[in-house]
């Protein structure tokens, strides 16, 4: 199980359990946020992505957000989530249940924005 809202020591022990106690330092953050033909939709969407959150064993934190009423947000629904390392992120990009669910979204979505980043754990901060 992904630890929900963590700290940055926390978030760091939890990686490195689930890859057999390694020194993880450097984790890579993974942010893709989408605009959906029908909004209504969002719903579905977070389901089909909820699915995903488990394919590898390097995913440390999978959060998925839908746009809800009365809060700012230009973009339909929000995918954070970080990965122990580039080839875990790879990994699950290639994952076939990922591709299989890509595929899915693609039909609901009218946009997409990607962000991949790297950050270093020991930092302190999130």
């Amino acid at each position: 199980m992904h630890p929900a809202k963590t700290d940055l020591a926390t978030l760091a022990a939890f990686a490195a359990a689930a890859c057999n106690n390694q020194d993880i330092k450097n984790m890579i953050r993974h942010i893709v946020m989408w605009n959906l033909h029908q909004p209504a939709d969002a719903p579905r969407f977070k389901a089909l992505l909820d699915s995903c959150a488990a394919v590898v064993s390097g995913i440390v934190e999978f959060d998925v957000g839908i746009r809800r009423g009365g809060l700012e947000a230009n973009v339909d629904v929000v995918l954070v989530s970080t990965f122990t390392d580039a080839a875990q992120l790879e990994a699950y990009q290639n994952d076939p249940h990922h591709k299989e669910v890509a595929v899915q979204l693609g039909a609901m979505r009218s946009g997409r924005q990607v962000l991949d980043f790297d950050f270093d754990t020991s930092a302190g901060a999130l």
